[in-house]
């Protein structure tokens, strides 16, 4: 991988670390309630239990227009959707020195799907079907698609399941920065940090957030240079290419890969 290193962070851990960080400053306070609405002059935001008032805001809810967009098509949605066991075998199967990034041979009918296999030792191992799609409908369950990949394609006849994964992250090129205001600012998955052409947010979450604490201190327009519109623009028509041309999916990657070191 050219000097890269591939790492994985359990969530649980990570939550705990930073949560655990901050209940320990005494400028930070949690507060459990519902958001009814966050008002713009002055900057409030009205709860269950409360108003309160700040210069600041930083809302991670979809906007309000996110559905009706994606509905009337101003907007493409890919569901990247997925179903992962970690399991253990009772004898080695894994090289835990490589990982298998998309395996199409595994992929569903003439959709854009494929096996995600990630060796934690030479008998455990995480073991994901992924789609991306426009529709989270898929005929063979995603159980069926897991058993057969483990028992026919890995050659593992038998192992035992010790944990489930499951998500569904959008890939969108709807327009969150529409949305933003300089002291009222969208955040997280509702304001478009999740990359659209491939779901991943969590570094992006770590350079966006260092971002708006620098603006932040510096007085700046929060929300100026995070984005950048040519990758926008190359998202929105990778987006349009998988939604309209999902049988191609395969193809797609193979060459986005190959043509790269």
């Amino acid at each position: 991988m050219n000097g890269y290193t591939y790492k994985s962070v359990r969530a649980i851990d990570f939550y705990n670390y930073v949560l655990n960080r901050l209940k320990l400053l005494t400028n930070f306070t949690f507060i459990q309630d519902s958001v009814i609405e966050v008002e713009h002059r002055p900057i409030s935001v009205r709860t269950s239990n409360g108003v309160y008032s700040a210069d600041h805001v930083f809302d991670s809810r979809l906007p309000e227009e996110y559905n009706s967009y994606i509905k009337e098509g101003k907007a493409t949605l890919i569901h990247q959707h997925f179903k992962g066991w970690v399991i253990e075998t009772n004898k080695p199967h894994f090289n835990q020195n490589k990982f298998v990034m998309m395996d199409f041979t595994a992929k569903h009918n003439d959709s854009c799907s494929f096996m995600y296999v990630l060796p934690f030792s030479k008998t455990r191992a995480l073991i994901e079907m992924t789609f991306f799609t426009p529709s989270t409908n898929i005929e063979g369950s995603y159980d069926n698609l897991l058993n057969q990949y483990i028992t026919s394609q890995l050659k593992i006849d038998s192992f035992t399941i010790e944990e489930n994964e499951v998500g569904n992250i959008p890939m969108t090129d709807f327009p969150f920065r529409q949305f933003n205001q300089n002291q009222v600012m969208k955040i997280g998955t509702g304001g478009g940090w999740v990359k659209g052409s491939t779901g991943y947010s969590f570094k992006r979450s770590e350079i966006y957030s260092q971002i708006i604490m620098n603006r932040l201190k510096s007085g700046k327009n929060l929300e100026t240079g995070i984005f950048k519109g040519r990758f926008l623009w190359y998202d929105k028509i990778f987006l349009r290419v998988l939604k309209n041309y999902n049988h191609l999916g395969e193809t797609i990657f193979y060459r986005l890969y190959s043509r790269n070191r």
